[in-house]
């Protein structure tokens, strides 16, 4: 095995890698009778592996599965013959050049997998401007039965989803956009060991002050977990001479401008975009909803106290810092 990375990130090209090559059996009672099933299979139960993020590996591995089933992985697929890999009655639709949705081999599943992460060539060319090209090949993706304890994981090549992301409106995309991001920061360039884990997600132990823009289509509305700036647009279409990226230009789209003064932990940077409706009930609350009369009536009468809620706030612990104190009523789907 290869020694500990001594700089404090690693990343997949550096000399310090080594290579691992692995063989696994699935065998299944024949004839094959059962419900549609996955079986993850993780490193540690494969072959001993140093569990830190500052060893990097290339790999090999052969699957050797009952020919009625489907094998994919977070790798390249070189040949059947015919990391972490999945078995299973898999079907797939292909939603882009570099994408692929894999799921149970039921038509509707599919169709609305499909539907739901159309846009991910999009938010991969987003990434490449943001950060550099993106340097998997492949960001397919994989839905999982619901006993998939995490909203997604980001493996290179294949990120695996909860069925719970599939909404039916593309809002899903959001959990896929995140997954993505690791793609450059997490699998590409990584912590040297779990003290350093904020660099794949966040800490609260970070604080952040940030400007944000939010281009979206001009029929939708954008609110955000800070102060907002102003909505601009909309912008003329490529064609025109005027703009020269398709992805955020158009007569149809608009930009909304947000920025927060105040340190935060990145967990809390939070926005919607939707059909969204509002009421002032109160000087320093307004509360967002659905954009349906008696939706925002009922939520306006049931937080119509809220200004009297800070004020027994700040008689308690002193002034209240954040200026606004606006409510979002969110879909039932939301979790929490």
């Amino acid at each position: 095995m290869a020694p500990v990375d001594p700089h404090s990130f690693t990343d997949s090209t550096q000399p310090l890698t080594t290579h691992i090559s692995s063989v696994t059996l699935l065998s299944l009672p024949t004839p094959y009778t059962g419900p549609f099933t996955l079986s993850l299979l993780c490193d540690r139960p494969t072959f001993p592996f140093p569990d830190t993020p500052a060893v990097h590996v290339k790999y090999t591995a052969k699957l050797n599965v009952p020919s009625q089933l489907s094998a994919i992985m977070s790798a390249r697929h070189v040949e059947r013959r015919p990391r972490c890999c999945l078995r299973g009655e898999l079907g797939s639709r292909e939603v882009g050049p570099r994408t692929r949705v894999y799921a149970e081999a039921a038509p509707e599943v599919l169709d609305a997998t499909a539907k739901e992460f159309a846009g991910t060539e999009e938010m991969i060319q987003v990434g490449e401007k943001i950060f550099r090209p993106y340097n998997w090949e492949r960001f397919d993706l994989l839905v999982l039965p619901p006993s998939f304890p995490f909203g997604g994981m980001e493996n290179p090549r294949m990120v695996f989803l909860t069925p719970t992301v599939i909404k039916g409106d593309t809002s899903g995309a959001q959990v896929v956009a995140h997954e993505l991001a690791h793609s450059w920061t997490g699998n590409l360039i990584t912590n040297k060991n779990n003290d350093h884990f904020w660099l794949n997600e966040d800490t609260p132990a970070v604080r952040v002050k940030y400007t944000s823009k939010l281009n979206v289509p001009s029929q939708l509305s954008a609110v955000m977990a800070a102060g907002h700036v102003e909505r601009s647009g909309p912008f003329q279409s490529e064609g025109q001479g005027v703009c020269e990226d398709s992805v955020w230009c158009g007569d149809d789209r608009v930009e909304e401008e947000f920025v927060m003064e105040q340190p935060i932990p990145p967990y809390l940077f939070a926005f919607v975009v939707g059909e969204l409706g509002s009421r002032e009930v109160g000087p320093r609350t307004r509360v967002y909803a659905e954009a349906v009369p008696e939706v925002l009536d009922s939520a306006a009468r049931e937080f119509a106290g809220t200004e009297e809620m800070i004020q027994m706030g700040e008689k308690l612990f002193g002034p209240y810092d954040w200026e606004r104190f606006d409510l979002l009523v969110l879909p039932s789907s939301f979790p929490h």
